[in-house]
């Protein structure tokens, strides 16, 4: 399906761009409990990446793997999504949840029977 491809490409993209330098600067948060001198924050740990060098090449550091990991996540979930909710749909179509349906003389003798 080249439109649902085409979507989890864009979407998982964006959303990769959007997400990964924070969550690259979380991650160094987390890591740097075991280093010698800690950080304080997010401001203090970006003022020690820019100490490093260019603090876009730290940001951006397994963008590559990232992206690919969203884009074929996003792939897999809406399929299965579209998937799931076909069988769904099936099932609650053919459900007659408990009840029997009655078949059509036995209802309208049952309506004739309710109007007199």
């Amino acid at each position: 399906n080249s439109a649902s491809l085409t979507a989890a490409v864009l979407s998982g993209s964006l959303g990769a761009m959007l997400s990964h330098p924070a969550d690259t600067l979380k991650t160094r948060l987390q890591g740097s409990l075991f280093d010698d001198v800690k950080a304080s924050g997010p401001r203090d740990m970006v003022a020690k990446m820019r100490e490093t060098g260019p603090l876009s090449q730290q940001l951006f550091r397994g963008f590559a793997p990232r992206v690919f990991r969203i884009i074929c996540c996003t792939y897999i979930y809406s399929n299965l999504t579209e998937t799931f909710e076909g069988y769904a749909r099936t099932l609650v179509a053919r459900a007659s949840f408990g009840f029997e349906r009655p078949a059509a003389p036995a209802a309208q003798a049952l309506a004739m029977d309710n109007a007199q």
